[in-house]
């Protein structure tokens, strides 16, 4: 354990620094939702106020600005991912510098003058005192948000992520839509309309020094037409699609964020189950499945799906059992389609009137504009 790794686990034991679970979207899409109980985009939209702002593809992750017990300053930023070595949740700040020198100097009347290094000065830090934001750290490549850069740098050894960054190749950002701490006070229980409007304050003291910071943009919907051609146009513009979220829950409130994103359809051969965990333990989990390549004969694995609701995995164990299943074809939707992958593929339903001979590699992975 690194020095700092080791001051920021003690910072998270005495309560300096707080283990902070983020608030997750409620769906994927629009497409993996329960139709007998409605969408719930379009519920939410009927009886809640709402905005809808751009999702950003990049990495979830909090940044908290605090300092120790010494008055010096740190910027934490961590993930939703757990550290096998400290049991906290991962942290990242090593891998960038641009934000490891926020902590801005103050004159006398209190305006902030400038940047400065961080273990040198905590003026910001008395202004805010301790203060969390939640957005996404992103990399965009030739305007586009480039997922892979980002965890590339993210998950490299700093020194290998200073020189990703240093090539010039895309731009790192720090896309904030939330605040959940803000000058020592939790305000997590408060609407997310105030909330939001804490974050554009504490950015907008920020971008004095950096650029690199950026509050999301909102924009007010209504109706589910508004919302459509929102998320419309942000997939032809070759974005994810949006998040609509609820300005009147709270941070831990489940349902306040949705996700309205594009969708890729493919079919895929199940060749194979594993077992489930727990109560699915003696019934299917992840199916298993691949394409089918004409040459070998053969089903080449591609990724694992898990299955649908009980009923669908009771149905595929019997189907496997008494092999009416074999080799059977399985709908799914997904984010996206590289050249040898499907990004998060989910469960949609089995296709018995499809022969799995005519999926092959060239019907999968076929270029990402023809699926659109």
């Amino acid at each position: 354990m690194t020095e700092t790794e080791a001051m920021i686990v003690k910072q998270y034991q005495t309560g300096m620094c707080v283990q902070i679970q983020p608030a997750h979207a409620d769906k994927i899409s629009g497409y993996d939702y329960d139709t007998r109980k409605g969408n719930p985009l379009e519920m939410m939209l009927a009886n809640e106020n709402c905005v809808a702002q751009r999702k950003h593809d990049g990495e979830r992750i909090k940044m908290h600005f605090c300092q120790d017990q010494d008055g010096k300053a740190y910027v934490v930023m961590d993930s939703r991912r757990i550290s096998k070595k400290t049991g906290m949740y991962k942290q990242c700040q090593e891998n960038f510098d641009c934000f490891n020198s926020l902590v801005l100097e103050a004159n006398e009347k209190g305006e902030l003058v400038g940047a400065a290094d961080l273990s040198k000065s905590i003026s910001l830090m008395r202004q805010f005192g301790y203060t969390v934001l939640d957005g996404e750290l992103k990399a965009t490549r030739k305007g586009q948000d480039s997922w892979s850069d980002i965890v590339g740098v993210i998950h490299s050894l700093p020194e290998r992520a200073k020189q990703l960054q240093a090539s010039g190749e895309f731009e790192v950002s720090y896309n904030v839509f939330d605040c959940m701490f803000v000058n020592g006070h939790d305000i997590r229980e408060l609407s997310y309309g105030a909330r939001l409007e804490v974050a554009k304050m504490v950015v907008e003291c920020l971008s004095k020094a950096t650029d690199k910071i950026k509050i999301v943009d909102s924009s007010y919907v209504k109706t589910k037409e508004e919302l459509y051609e929102m998320r419309d146009k942000q997939v032809a513009m070759g974005h994810e699609g949006i998040v609509v979220k609820s300005l009147n829950r709270k941070y831990s409130d489940v349902g306040a964020y949705i996700k309205a994103k594009r969708c890729i359809d493919a079919d895929l051969v199940v060749y194979a189950y594993e077992a489930g965990n727990g109560k699915y333990s003696n019934t299917v989990g992840a199916l298993k499945c691949g394409y089918y390549d004409p040459k070998s004969d053969s089903i080449v694995h591609v990724t694992d799906v898990n299955c649908g609701t009980d009923q669908d995995r009771a149905e595929w164990l019997q189907g496997f059992k008494d092999c009416s299943r074999a080799n059977g074809v399985l709908e799914v939707k997904c984010q996206e389609v590289t050249e040898s992958s499907l990004r998060h593929p989910v469960y949609v339903r089995y296709r018995p009137d499809k022969d799995f001979k005519m999926c092959t590699r060239e019907t999968i992975f076929k270029k990402e504009e023809e699926h659109e």
